[in-house]
Protein backbone atom coordinates (compact mmCIF):
# COMPACT_ATOMS: atom_id res chain seq x y z
CA UNK A 1 0.00 0.00 0.00
CA UNK A 2 2.89 2.59 0.84
CA UNK A 3 4.59 2.09 -2.07
CA UNK A 4 1.80 3.54 -4.11
CA UNK A 5 0.71 6.47 -1.92
CA UNK A 6 3.86 8.83 -2.32
CA UNK A 7 3.25 8.44 -6.22
CA UNK A 8 -0.39 9.33 -5.96
CA UNK A 9 -0.24 11.80 -3.11
CA UNK A 10 2.57 13.93 -5.29
CA UNK A 11 0.32 14.01 -8.33
CA UNK A 12 -2.11 15.68 -6.55
CA UNK A 13 -0.18 18.24 -5.15
CA UNK A 14 0.93 18.85 -8.68
CA UNK A 15 -2.32 18.97 -9.51
CA UNK A 16 -3.83 21.52 -6.86
CA UNK A 17 -0.16 23.79 -7.93
CA UNK A 18 -0.95 23.64 -11.62
CA UNK A 19 -4.78 24.25 -10.69
CA UNK A 20 -3.48 27.79 -8.51
CA UNK A 21 -1.62 29.07 -11.48
CA UNK A 22 -4.35 28.31 -14.00
CA UNK A 23 -6.40 30.06 -11.39
CA UNK A 24 -3.89 33.23 -11.27
CA UNK A 25 -3.45 33.21 -15.06
CA UNK A 26 -6.92 33.48 -15.96
CA UNK A 27 -7.14 36.49 -13.90
CA UNK A 28 -4.28 37.99 -14.87
CA UNK A 29 -5.77 37.76 -18.71
CA UNK A 30 -9.11 38.32 -18.33
CA UNK A 31 -10.59 40.10 -21.58
CA UNK A 32 -7.64 39.59 -23.28
CA UNK A 33 -7.34 37.51 -26.21
CA UNK A 34 -4.19 34.95 -25.05
CA UNK A 35 -3.08 34.43 -29.10
CA UNK A 36 -2.39 38.81 -28.53
CA UNK A 37 -0.96 38.44 -25.39
CA UNK A 38 1.62 35.78 -26.53
CA UNK A 39 2.96 37.90 -29.85
CA UNK A 40 4.31 40.91 -27.62
CA UNK A 41 5.72 42.00 -24.28
CA UNK A 42 3.30 43.17 -22.43
CA UNK A 43 2.74 45.21 -19.00
CA UNK A 44 0.53 43.40 -16.29
CA UNK A 45 -2.59 44.48 -16.05
CA UNK A 46 -3.33 46.74 -12.80
CA UNK A 47 -3.64 44.87 -9.62
CA UNK A 48 -1.54 41.99 -11.08
CA UNK A 49 0.24 39.66 -8.62
CA UNK A 50 3.17 40.53 -10.29
CA UNK A 51 5.43 41.40 -12.97
CA UNK A 52 8.48 39.08 -14.83
CA UNK A 53 10.59 40.51 -17.36
CA UNK A 54 14.15 39.10 -19.09
CA UNK A 55 16.58 41.82 -21.17
CA UNK A 56 18.26 38.83 -22.41
CA UNK A 57 21.70 40.51 -24.56
CA UNK A 58 24.32 43.25 -23.54
CA UNK A 59 27.98 43.23 -21.77
CA UNK A 60 28.52 44.61 -18.15
CA UNK A 61 32.76 45.15 -18.74
CA UNK A 62 31.67 48.35 -17.12
CA UNK A 63 34.74 50.79 -19.13
CA UNK A 64 34.95 51.99 -23.12
CA UNK A 65 35.71 48.37 -24.04
CA UNK A 66 32.30 47.07 -23.73
CA UNK A 67 30.42 46.79 -27.15
CA UNK A 68 27.18 46.88 -25.64
CA UNK A 69 27.00 47.89 -21.96
CA UNK A 70 23.51 46.81 -20.58
CA UNK A 71 21.00 49.70 -18.79
CA UNK A 72 17.54 48.40 -17.76
CA UNK A 73 15.03 51.19 -17.48
CA UNK A 74 12.06 50.11 -15.49
CA UNK A 75 9.00 52.55 -15.29
CA UNK A 76 5.88 52.40 -12.38
CA UNK A 77 2.83 53.99 -14.06
CA UNK A 78 1.39 52.77 -11.21
CA UNK A 79 -0.48 54.79 -7.83
CA UNK A 80 1.44 52.15 -5.63
CA UNK A 81 5.24 51.47 -4.71
CA UNK A 82 6.46 48.21 -6.50
CA UNK A 83 8.93 46.06 -5.12
CA UNK A 84 10.83 43.69 -6.79
CA UNK A 85 14.51 41.89 -7.46
CA UNK A 86 16.70 42.25 -10.19
CA UNK A 87 18.84 39.46 -10.82
CA UNK A 88 21.89 39.45 -12.99
CA UNK A 89 23.46 36.39 -14.84
CA UNK A 90 26.61 37.12 -15.90
CA UNK A 91 28.39 34.72 -18.33
CA UNK A 92 31.32 33.95 -15.97
CA UNK A 93 30.05 34.39 -12.59
CA UNK A 94 27.22 32.82 -10.70
CA UNK A 95 24.18 34.92 -10.40
CA UNK A 96 23.89 38.60 -8.33
CA UNK A 97 20.37 39.53 -7.45
CA UNK A 98 19.53 43.34 -5.79
CA UNK A 99 16.64 44.72 -4.59
CA UNK A 100 14.49 47.41 -6.12
CA UNK A 101 11.66 49.69 -5.46
CA UNK A 102 9.43 51.82 -8.06
CA UNK A 103 8.05 54.52 -6.21
CA UNK A 104 4.59 55.07 -8.08
CA UNK A 105 4.73 57.14 -11.13
CA UNK A 106 8.95 56.61 -11.68
CA UNK A 107 11.38 55.19 -13.66
CA UNK A 108 14.59 53.67 -12.35
CA UNK A 109 17.61 53.11 -14.25
CA UNK A 110 20.09 49.99 -13.59
CA UNK A 111 23.13 50.00 -15.28
CA UNK A 112 24.06 46.18 -15.39
CA UNK A 113 28.18 46.61 -14.88
CA UNK A 114 27.67 48.16 -11.65
CA UNK A 115 25.83 44.88 -10.25
CA UNK A 116 28.27 42.51 -11.85
CA UNK A 117 31.19 42.60 -14.03
CA UNK A 118 31.54 40.10 -17.00
CA UNK A 119 31.62 40.01 -20.83
CA UNK A 120 27.90 39.16 -21.10
CA UNK A 121 25.12 39.43 -19.25
CA UNK A 122 21.33 38.57 -18.96
CA UNK A 123 18.82 40.11 -16.83
CA UNK A 124 15.73 38.72 -14.64
CA UNK A 125 13.33 40.87 -12.95
CA UNK A 126 10.99 39.94 -10.76
CA UNK A 127 8.38 42.63 -9.33
CA UNK A 128 5.55 42.17 -7.00
CA UNK A 129 3.25 44.52 -8.82
CA UNK A 130 1.64 45.43 -12.33
CA UNK A 131 1.65 48.75 -14.61
CA UNK A 132 5.29 48.32 -15.01
CA UNK A 133 7.54 48.05 -18.04
CA UNK A 134 10.61 47.32 -19.04
CA UNK A 135 13.03 47.84 -21.86
CA UNK A 136 16.69 48.49 -21.80
CA UNK A 137 19.40 50.09 -23.75
CA UNK A 138 22.75 49.03 -25.35
CA UNK A 139 25.78 51.74 -25.92
CA UNK A 140 29.19 50.95 -27.12
CA UNK A 141 32.15 52.29 -29.13
CA UNK A 142 29.70 51.82 -32.40
CA UNK A 143 26.39 53.04 -31.35
CA UNK A 144 23.31 53.04 -28.94
CA UNK A 145 20.25 51.08 -29.34
CA UNK A 146 16.91 50.75 -27.18
CA UNK A 147 15.61 47.40 -27.32
CA UNK A 148 12.46 45.48 -25.67
CA UNK A 149 12.89 42.86 -22.90
CA UNK A 150 10.34 40.00 -22.95
CA UNK A 151 7.41 39.52 -20.82
CA UNK A 152 7.88 35.53 -21.14
CA UNK A 153 9.82 33.16 -22.82
CA UNK A 154 9.03 31.33 -25.97
CA UNK A 155 10.04 28.01 -27.76
CA UNK A 156 10.44 29.90 -30.98
CA UNK A 157 12.12 33.20 -31.81
CA UNK A 158 12.21 34.99 -35.29
CA UNK A 159 15.15 37.33 -36.45
CA UNK A 160 13.80 38.85 -40.34
CA UNK A 161 17.60 39.86 -41.10
CA UNK A 162 21.02 40.74 -40.33
CA UNK A 163 24.56 40.84 -41.61
CA UNK A 164 28.00 38.96 -41.15
CA UNK A 165 29.16 40.89 -43.69
CA UNK A 166 32.63 42.49 -43.66
CA UNK A 167 33.07 45.07 -40.66
CA UNK A 168 29.91 43.97 -38.80
CA UNK A 169 29.50 41.51 -36.09
CA UNK A 170 26.57 39.82 -35.14
CA UNK A 171 25.70 38.49 -31.44
CA UNK A 172 22.44 36.16 -30.78
CA UNK A 173 21.81 35.42 -27.17
CA UNK A 174 20.13 32.62 -25.83
CA UNK A 175 19.09 33.51 -22.30
CA UNK A 176 17.17 30.18 -20.29
CA UNK A 177 16.12 31.54 -16.62
CA UNK A 178 15.07 27.96 -15.83
CA UNK A 179 16.73 25.27 -13.51
CA UNK A 180 16.67 22.84 -16.68
CA UNK A 181 18.44 22.74 -19.49
CA UNK A 182 17.23 23.50 -22.89
CA UNK A 183 18.43 22.45 -25.94
CA UNK A 184 17.92 24.95 -29.25
CA UNK A 185 18.62 24.65 -32.95
CA UNK A 186 19.56 28.07 -34.49
CA UNK A 187 18.83 27.81 -38.55
CA UNK A 188 19.89 30.69 -40.84
CA UNK A 189 18.84 31.84 -44.25
CA UNK A 190 21.18 33.68 -46.41
CA UNK A 191 20.54 35.44 -49.62
CA UNK A 192 22.19 32.44 -51.43
CA UNK A 193 20.06 29.97 -49.32
CA UNK A 194 19.70 27.73 -46.14
CA UNK A 195 22.59 27.38 -43.61
CA UNK A 196 22.42 24.95 -41.07
CA UNK A 197 25.69 24.56 -39.06
CA UNK A 198 26.48 21.33 -36.84
CA UNK A 199 27.35 23.94 -34.32
CA UNK A 200 24.16 25.45 -33.39
CA UNK A 201 22.22 22.50 -34.01
CA UNK A 202 21.20 20.95 -30.44
CA UNK A 203 22.57 23.83 -29.27
CA UNK A 204 22.27 23.14 -24.89
CA UNK A 205 21.83 26.40 -22.96
CA UNK A 206 22.02 25.23 -19.32
CA UNK A 207 19.67 26.41 -17.01
CA UNK A 208 20.26 29.80 -14.95
CA UNK A 209 23.03 30.33 -17.81
CA UNK A 210 22.51 32.53 -21.09
CA UNK A 211 24.55 31.99 -23.87
CA UNK A 212 26.18 34.34 -26.52
CA UNK A 213 27.18 32.79 -29.84
CA UNK A 214 29.03 35.08 -32.98
CA UNK A 215 27.16 34.33 -35.84
CA UNK A 216 29.81 35.04 -37.76
CA UNK A 217 32.53 33.08 -36.33
CA UNK A 218 30.82 30.17 -38.25
CA UNK A 219 28.49 31.73 -41.38
CA UNK A 220 30.96 34.27 -42.56
CA UNK A 221 30.51 37.29 -44.98
CA UNK A 222 26.51 37.33 -45.46
CA UNK A 223 24.91 40.29 -46.72
CA UNK A 224 21.75 39.03 -45.56
CA UNK A 225 20.97 36.31 -42.92
CA UNK A 226 17.22 35.89 -41.18
CA UNK A 227 17.76 33.80 -38.57
CA UNK A 228 15.26 31.04 -36.58
CA UNK A 229 15.51 29.96 -33.27
CA UNK A 230 13.47 26.49 -32.85
CA UNK A 231 13.69 24.83 -29.02
CA UNK A 232 13.10 21.53 -28.90
CA UNK A 233 13.43 21.32 -25.19
CA UNK A 234 12.83 23.99 -22.92
CA UNK A 235 12.17 27.65 -23.35
CA UNK A 236 14.22 30.91 -23.84
CA UNK A 237 14.72 34.45 -24.52
CA UNK A 238 16.17 35.25 -27.94
CA UNK A 239 17.83 38.85 -28.82
CA UNK A 240 20.41 39.67 -31.44
CA UNK A 241 22.73 42.62 -31.40
CA UNK A 242 24.42 43.84 -34.37
CA UNK A 243 27.81 45.75 -34.26
CA UNK A 244 28.81 47.96 -37.30
CA UNK A 245 32.45 48.95 -36.67
CA UNK A 246 33.37 50.05 -40.21
CA UNK A 247 32.20 52.25 -43.26
CA UNK A 248 31.73 49.85 -46.27
CA UNK A 249 27.59 49.58 -45.94
CA UNK A 250 25.59 50.88 -42.97
CA UNK A 251 27.40 53.52 -41.17
CA UNK A 252 29.10 52.63 -37.47
CA UNK A 253 26.14 51.94 -35.41
CA UNK A 254 24.51 49.36 -32.75
CA UNK A 255 21.31 48.08 -33.13
CA UNK A 256 19.43 45.75 -30.96
CA UNK A 257 16.32 43.79 -31.04
CA UNK A 258 14.76 41.54 -29.66
CA UNK A 259 12.97 38.39 -31.93
CA UNK A 260 9.28 37.81 -32.86
CA UNK A 261 8.02 34.47 -30.78
CA UNK A 262 6.09 33.99 -33.71
CA UNK A 263 4.64 34.83 -37.09
CA UNK A 264 1.87 36.96 -37.13
CA UNK A 265 -0.57 37.81 -40.17
CA UNK A 266 -0.12 41.65 -39.49
CA UNK A 267 2.45 43.60 -38.68
CA UNK A 268 1.72 47.54 -37.79
CA UNK A 269 4.89 49.98 -37.79
CA UNK A 270 3.72 53.73 -36.50
CA UNK A 271 6.65 55.72 -37.86
CA UNK A 272 8.60 56.47 -41.11
CA UNK A 273 11.56 58.23 -42.59
CA UNK A 274 10.12 61.90 -43.33
CA UNK A 275 13.68 63.23 -44.45
CA UNK A 276 16.18 62.87 -46.67
CA UNK A 277 19.74 60.97 -46.69
CA UNK A 278 17.91 57.62 -45.23
CA UNK A 279 17.11 54.17 -46.56
CA UNK A 280 14.14 52.36 -45.39
CA UNK A 281 13.34 48.96 -45.93
CA UNK A 282 10.99 46.33 -44.89
CA UNK A 283 12.51 42.48 -44.76
CA UNK A 284 9.10 39.96 -44.55
CA UNK A 285 10.60 36.31 -43.13
CA UNK A 286 8.02 33.61 -43.93
CA UNK A 287 8.78 30.89 -41.06
CA UNK A 288 6.23 28.37 -42.49
CA UNK A 289 5.97 25.85 -45.26
CA UNK A 290 3.43 27.61 -47.23
CA UNK A 291 4.30 30.51 -49.67
CA UNK A 292 2.69 33.24 -48.35
CA UNK A 293 1.14 36.35 -50.25
CA UNK A 294 1.92 39.84 -48.52
CA UNK A 295 0.67 43.29 -49.33
CA UNK A 296 3.25 46.02 -47.56
CA UNK A 297 0.95 49.76 -47.58
CA UNK A 298 2.82 52.71 -46.72
CA UNK A 299 0.29 55.37 -45.70
CA UNK A 300 1.73 58.73 -46.68
CA UNK A 301 1.12 61.79 -44.05
CA UNK A 302 -1.55 64.25 -45.82
CA UNK A 303 -2.77 62.38 -48.86
CA UNK A 304 -4.20 65.22 -50.11
CA UNK A 305 -0.47 66.26 -51.15
CA UNK A 306 1.73 63.53 -51.11
CA UNK A 307 -0.82 61.40 -53.18
CA UNK A 308 -1.50 57.40 -52.10
CA UNK A 309 1.09 55.06 -52.48
CA UNK A 310 0.43 51.86 -54.41
CA UNK A 311 0.78 48.95 -51.77
CA UNK A 312 3.72 46.92 -52.68
CA UNK A 313 2.54 42.95 -53.67
CA UNK A 314 5.38 40.69 -52.12
CA UNK A 315 5.60 36.35 -52.54
CA UNK A 316 7.40 35.53 -49.90
CA UNK A 317 9.00 31.26 -50.65
CA UNK A 318 8.82 28.90 -47.82
CA UNK A 319 11.34 29.48 -44.99
CA UNK A 320 12.88 32.54 -47.02
CA UNK A 321 12.60 36.38 -46.95
CA UNK A 322 12.15 39.14 -49.46
CA UNK A 323 13.25 42.53 -48.86
CA UNK A 324 11.27 45.73 -50.02
CA UNK A 325 12.91 49.43 -50.55
CA UNK A 326 10.10 51.56 -50.25
CA UNK A 327 11.78 54.48 -52.00
CA UNK A 328 13.55 52.40 -54.73
CA UNK A 329 10.69 52.96 -57.60
CA UNK A 330 9.29 55.78 -56.61
CA UNK A 331 6.55 55.28 -55.63
CA UNK A 332 6.93 56.10 -51.91
CA UNK A 333 8.56 59.49 -51.87
CA UNK A 334 11.45 60.50 -49.92
CA UNK A 335 11.10 62.91 -47.53
CA UNK A 336 7.23 62.45 -46.50
CA UNK A 337 6.46 60.74 -43.08
CA UNK A 338 4.36 57.58 -42.97
CA UNK A 339 2.90 54.71 -41.33
CA UNK A 340 3.34 51.01 -43.21
CA UNK A 341 1.29 47.89 -42.50
CA UNK A 342 1.90 44.64 -43.63
CA UNK A 343 -0.89 42.08 -44.11
CA UNK A 344 -1.17 38.85 -45.84
CA UNK A 345 -3.32 38.15 -47.77
CA UNK A 346 -3.70 34.24 -47.92
CA UNK A 347 -2.93 34.26 -44.05
CA UNK A 348 -0.07 32.76 -43.88
CA UNK A 349 1.49 34.47 -41.03
CA UNK A 350 5.20 36.03 -41.73
CA UNK A 351 7.41 38.08 -39.64
CA UNK A 352 8.08 41.85 -40.59
CA UNK A 353 11.14 43.86 -39.27
CA UNK A 354 12.10 47.50 -40.72
CA UNK A 355 15.62 48.64 -41.53
CA UNK A 356 16.66 51.89 -41.02
CA UNK A 357 19.75 53.48 -42.21
CA UNK A 358 20.67 57.06 -41.98
CA UNK A 359 23.57 57.74 -44.27
CA UNK A 360 26.06 60.59 -44.65
CA UNK A 361 24.16 63.61 -45.03
CA UNK A 362 21.38 62.21 -42.52
CA UNK A 363 20.92 64.19 -39.30
CA UNK A 364 21.49 61.00 -37.82
CA UNK A 365 23.50 57.94 -38.99
CA UNK A 366 23.29 54.80 -37.86
CA UNK A 367 21.58 51.61 -38.29
CA UNK A 368 18.34 50.72 -36.75
CA UNK A 369 16.16 47.27 -36.73
CA UNK A 370 12.43 47.40 -35.31
CA UNK A 371 9.79 44.49 -35.38
CA UNK A 372 6.20 46.23 -36.05
CA UNK A 373 3.43 45.25 -33.91
CA UNK A 374 1.07 42.59 -34.41
CA UNK A 375 -1.20 43.80 -31.90
CA UNK A 376 -3.39 46.94 -31.38
CA UNK A 377 -4.38 48.52 -27.58
CA UNK A 378 -6.19 51.25 -25.74
CA UNK A 379 -3.06 51.22 -23.51
CA UNK A 380 0.53 51.75 -23.79
CA UNK A 381 3.70 52.50 -21.82
CA UNK A 382 6.59 53.95 -23.49
CA UNK A 383 9.12 53.36 -20.43
CA UNK A 384 11.84 55.39 -22.60
CA UNK A 385 10.42 58.16 -23.31
CA UNK A 386 14.02 60.22 -23.30
CA UNK A 387 17.46 58.97 -21.78
CA UNK A 388 20.56 61.12 -21.17
CA UNK A 389 22.21 62.17 -24.53
CA UNK A 390 19.63 61.92 -26.58
CA UNK A 391 19.67 64.61 -29.12
CA UNK A 392 15.94 64.35 -29.83
CA UNK A 393 12.80 61.66 -28.95
CA UNK A 394 9.30 61.28 -29.70
CA UNK A 395 6.33 59.06 -29.65
CA UNK A 396 4.06 58.33 -32.12
CA UNK A 397 0.76 57.23 -32.25
CA UNK A 398 -0.90 55.45 -34.88
CA UNK A 399 -4.86 54.50 -34.93
CA UNK A 400 -5.25 51.50 -37.58
CA UNK A 401 -8.48 51.55 -38.09
CA UNK A 402 -9.56 52.98 -41.85
CA UNK A 403 -13.11 54.29 -40.36
CA UNK A 404 -13.15 54.91 -36.91
CA UNK A 405 -11.64 57.76 -35.03
CA UNK A 406 -10.45 57.53 -31.59
CA UNK A 407 -10.03 59.90 -28.71
CA UNK A 408 -6.95 59.58 -26.68
CA UNK A 409 -4.88 61.14 -23.45
CA UNK A 410 -0.94 61.24 -23.56
CA UNK A 411 0.79 61.68 -20.23
CA UNK A 412 4.47 62.06 -18.97
CA UNK A 413 5.69 60.09 -15.69
CA UNK A 414 8.65 60.89 -14.14
CA UNK A 415 10.11 60.78 -10.40
CA UNK A 416 6.10 61.20 -9.19
CA UNK A 417 4.72 63.41 -11.39
CA UNK A 418 2.09 62.54 -13.46
CA UNK A 419 0.58 65.48 -16.46
CA UNK A 420 -1.27 65.18 -19.65
CA UNK A 421 0.97 66.51 -22.45
CA UNK A 422 -0.66 69.89 -23.85
CA UNK A 423 -2.84 69.30 -26.47
CA UNK A 424 -3.52 65.56 -25.89
CA UNK A 425 -6.22 65.29 -23.60
CA UNK A 426 -9.13 64.10 -25.22
CA UNK A 427 -7.76 64.93 -28.33
CA UNK A 428 -9.07 63.30 -31.29
CA UNK A 429 -7.35 60.78 -33.61
CA UNK A 430 -8.52 60.36 -36.99
CA UNK A 431 -9.18 57.04 -38.69
CA UNK A 432 -5.82 55.81 -40.11
CA UNK A 433 -4.05 59.00 -38.47
CA UNK A 434 -0.91 59.59 -36.83
CA UNK A 435 -0.28 61.93 -34.03
CA UNK A 436 3.63 62.82 -32.98
CA UNK A 437 4.32 63.69 -29.43
CA UNK A 438 7.89 65.64 -29.76
CA UNK A 439 9.61 64.90 -26.00
CA UNK A 440 12.86 66.43 -27.26
CA UNK A 441 16.25 66.62 -25.85
CA UNK A 442 14.86 67.31 -22.71
CA UNK A 443 12.26 64.64 -22.37
CA UNK A 444 9.80 67.77 -22.02
CA UNK A 445 12.03 68.83 -18.38
CA UNK A 446 10.88 65.49 -16.52
CA UNK A 447 13.11 63.28 -15.11
CA UNK A 448 13.67 60.51 -16.31
CA UNK A 449 10.48 60.23 -18.40
CA UNK A 450 8.10 57.74 -19.28
CA UNK A 451 5.08 57.94 -21.51
CA UNK A 452 1.70 56.62 -20.81
CA UNK A 453 -1.07 56.43 -23.97
CA UNK A 454 -4.58 55.98 -23.12
CA UNK A 455 -7.40 55.65 -26.19
CA UNK A 456 -10.76 55.03 -26.63
CA UNK A 457 -10.10 52.32 -29.30
CA UNK A 458 -7.30 50.43 -30.22
CA UNK A 459 -3.68 52.08 -31.44
CA UNK A 460 -0.25 51.45 -31.65
CA UNK A 461 2.43 53.64 -30.30
CA UNK A 462 6.12 53.48 -31.54
CA UNK A 463 8.90 55.35 -30.17
CA UNK A 464 11.90 57.28 -31.97
CA UNK A 465 15.21 58.36 -30.61
CA UNK A 466 18.52 60.39 -32.06
CA UNK A 467 21.48 60.57 -29.97
CA UNK A 468 24.07 63.37 -29.72
CA UNK A 469 26.46 64.12 -32.49
CA UNK A 470 24.26 61.98 -34.78
CA UNK A 471 25.81 58.73 -33.45
CA UNK A 472 23.08 56.79 -34.19
CA UNK A 473 19.14 56.50 -34.32
CA UNK A 474 16.96 53.72 -32.71
CA UNK A 475 12.84 52.64 -33.27
CA UNK A 476 11.04 50.65 -30.51
CA UNK A 477 7.46 49.55 -30.43
CA UNK A 478 5.86 50.61 -26.92
CA UNK A 479 4.29 47.92 -24.58
CA UNK A 480 0.71 47.52 -24.54
CA UNK A 481 -1.31 47.12 -20.99
CA UNK A 482 -2.78 43.14 -20.50
CA UNK A 483 -6.82 44.07 -20.41
CA UNK A 484 -6.74 46.14 -23.72
CA UNK A 485 -4.69 44.47 -26.02
CA UNK A 486 -6.23 42.95 -29.25
CA UNK A 487 -5.64 41.19 -32.24
CA UNK A 488 -6.22 43.63 -35.45
CA UNK A 489 -9.33 42.96 -37.90
CA UNK A 490 -9.84 45.57 -40.57
CA UNK A 491 -6.99 47.94 -40.70
CA UNK A 492 -6.05 49.62 -44.20
CA UNK A 493 -8.18 51.73 -45.94
CA UNK A 494 -7.75 54.19 -48.67
CA UNK A 495 -5.83 57.90 -47.49
CA UNK A 496 -4.01 58.24 -44.37
CA UNK A 497 -4.62 61.53 -42.63
CA UNK A 498 -2.38 64.82 -41.50
CA UNK A 499 0.35 64.38 -39.08
CA UNK A 500 -0.22 66.43 -35.98
CA UNK A 501 3.10 67.10 -33.84
CA UNK A 502 2.93 68.26 -30.55
CA UNK A 503 5.33 69.34 -27.81
CA UNK A 504 8.80 70.26 -28.16
CA UNK A 505 9.47 73.90 -30.02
Amino acid sequence: MKAWRWPILALVVALLVAATVIERGEADTESVAPAAVAAVPTASRPGALGSTWFCAAGTAVGDDTGEAEQIVHLANASADTVQGRVTVYPSEAETVSTDVSLVPLARVDLRVSDIVRAPFASVLVELDGGEVAVQHELVGPSGRSLSACASAPAASWYFPQATTRAGAKLLLTLFNPFPTDAVVDVNLEAEDGARTPQAFQGLVVPGGRATTIDVGEVVTLRQELATAVNVRSGRVVAEQVQIVTEAEGPPPSLAAMLGAPRAEPVWLFPDGIGADAYEERFVLYNPSDFDAEVDLEVLLDDPETNGVAEPFEVAVQPRRYAIVDVFADGRVPVGVAHAAVVRSRNDVPVVAQRVVVGQEGSAQRGLSYTLGSPVVAARWLAPVASVAGASGAASIVYNPSPTEPVVLSARMLGAGRYDTIEGLDGATLAPLGRIVIDIGPDGLGYDRPAVEIEAQGPVVVETRFGFEEGTDLSYLIAVPVVGTVEVPTALVGELSQQTVVLGGE
